[in-house]
């Protein structure tokens, strides 16, 4: 029987197990190692449901004593992990949802069904000529929204807002959804992401910007109406 969790959950349990070994590699005290160990199960047991009761007892037998027994840990932690696969989506629901070229809306979908199932995902995004299609399956919704992009110059290290890792600035795209309130008057929402949506989606660990940038349009919409 395996726990099944969704990315950021899988990401989270990566990070936990990297802060062990960090741990074990700057301390010598076996005390403030243990303490951090049940730090990092408390967290994880907190914030994804069934992995106490999953992982008590292979945590207990840790006694953080060298580098391969917190490797065999986190490689029997994994072994009985499944990461769930994101849902299909259908070309006929999704082409309700965003303004593109047929050609392309199709490519779109048939790429992100590829996709999800061969990695573990949180969003899917693809780059169409100078714009960027983003697609997250949230709740019982499947959020889908074509933004405009641009690159930086220079070699400085810029955060992505979604994963919240540092990157070069040629591996950063400034990403812009836009929307017309009405003829004369547009609202835009930008923010900075991975170009490379894989390496994103291997640190991400929360969704709230995620699900407020590519929301942001029906918002607006919304808060504008209750102001009429």
């Amino acid at each position: 029987m395996q726990l099944e969790i969704n990315n950021i959950e899988y990401n989270l349990i990566k990070k936990k197990m990297k802060q062990l070994r960090d741990t074990y590699m700057q301390s010598n005290d076996q005390e403030i190692c243990n303490v951090v160990k049940e730090q990092v199960f408390f967290e994880l047991g907190t914030k994804i449901n069934s992995f106490a009761d999953f992982f008590a007892e292979f945590f207990e037998k840790c006694e953080m004593n060298s580098l391969k027994e917190i490797d065999d840990l986190e490689e029997a932690v994994l072994a009985l992990i499944k990461v769930v696969k994101l849902p299909q989506i259908e070309y006929e629901r999704m082409k309700k949802k965003v303004k593109m070229p047929e050609k392309n809306l199709k490519r779109v979908v048939k790429n992100y069904n590829e996709a999800v199932l061969n990695e573990p995902l949180t969003y899917y995004s693809q780059q169409i000529d100078e714009k960027k299609v983003f697609v997250f399956p949230k709740d019982e919704e499947c959020l889908m929204v074509l933004c405009d992009t641009s690159r930086y110059n220079g070699g400085r290290k810029i955060l992505c807002d979604f994963c919240n890792g540092f990157r070069t600035s040629d591996e950063i795209l400034f990403v812009s959804n836009t929307i017309k309130l009405n003829k004369e008057e547009y609202s835009t929402l930008g923010l900075n992401c991975c170009s490379d949506y894989i390496k994103c989606n291997q640190d991400i660990l929360q969704t709230e910007k995620l699900t407020d940038f590519l929301r942001y349009g029906k918002e607006k919409i919304k808060s504008k109406r209750r102001k009429m």
